[in-house]
């Protein structure tokens, strides 16, 4: 008679998982619920793919962002236009505290004349600054003019001259006759009248009159520029063309003119106007 005895070979060589699975529940449920193990380039592959979805969606949003700003500052300043301040006033403060410089500029506007919100010069020299730092030759002009008259901040004809100069340098006819201005002056500048009159040449060229008068004043009294009375009529003549007054006659110093130099004169100012201020020299 033989003992046979079962030492539990039964199972050997199942999966260590499913041994493990069996011990806790019914095998055939454990299958059931297919426990498998995670493949790991599965794994990579979703990971990667959310990644993409992800990055599709933020470049989808930045590439929108600036049409969305652009839109809000349009809508800004078609409110500013019609005078419709507090609606202005929204629309550009979310930008101007994001640092857009146009907001920015409009902002020292609004606190500036009190539109839309209490009129506040501090407040509008701060907005001003923020956006001349950034470039803004409008606002270099006004944060010049802040300093010049010392609104909201103490007046300071050197910061000013800084301002004005920035911005004449950019173009703006405005700064260019008053930097002019300060350097015939030698206000916040050194004294220089040859200075002056290539300011207000800039500045007549694009047919700012208080500069093109000043500049027939120059040439009248030879004042930076070697005396020349015809050109200084000619600019007078220009100057008489876009703002008509009996009071620019007499801009250029006490000299008479021959009919052969007023003939003279008036054909240079046509050509001068004629070539766009190219050939006014």
């Amino acid at each position: 008679m033989f003992l046979v005895i079962n030492f539990g070979t039964k199972g050997r060589g199942r999966p260590a998982r499913e041994r493990e699975c069996a011990d806790l529940c019914n095998l055939q449920r454990c299958r059931a619920a297919a426990i498998v193990e995670p493949n790991p380039l599965d794994l990579r592959i979703s990971a990667m793919r959310f990644f993409l979805s992800r990055l599709f969606v933020i470049a989808a949003l930045t590439a929108a962002l600036p049409a969305l700003l652009a839109a809000d500052f349009r809508d800004g300043v078609d409110a500013y236009k019609r005078g419709d301040w507090s609606a202005a006033m929204a629309a550009m403060l979310p930008l101007a505290e994001d640092g857009d410089a146009r907001a920015q500029y409009y902002l020292g506007e609004l606190h500036t004349y009190g539109r839309g919100v209490q009129q506040n010069f501090e407040e509008a020299a701060r907005w001003y600054r923020a956006a001349a730092e950034q470039g803004d030759a409008q606002a270099q002009v006004q944060l010049g003019a802040v300093y010049d008259e010392g609104r909201g901040v103490d007046e300071d004809d050197k910061e000013a001259a800084v301002w004005y100069l920035a911005a004449a340098q950019q173009g703006i006819a405005q700064a260019q006759f008053v930097y002019g201005r300060m350097c015939s002056q030698g206000r916040g500048v050194t004294q220089n009248d040859h200075e002056a009159v290539n300011w207000y040449r800039a500045a007549a060229g694009q047919g700012s009159v208080p500069a093109q008068l000043l500049l027939g004043f120059h040439y009248g009294g030879g004042i930076g520029v070697a005396q020349d009375v015809v050109r200084a009529q000619m600019w007078v003549n220009i100057a008489q063309t876009a703002f008509a007054s009996s009071a620019a006659a007499g801009v250029g110093g006490d000299y008479e003119l021959t009919e052969e130099q007023m003939t003279q004169a008036r054909e240079l100012a046509r050509i001068c106007l004629d070539s766009n201020y190219e050939q006014c020299d």
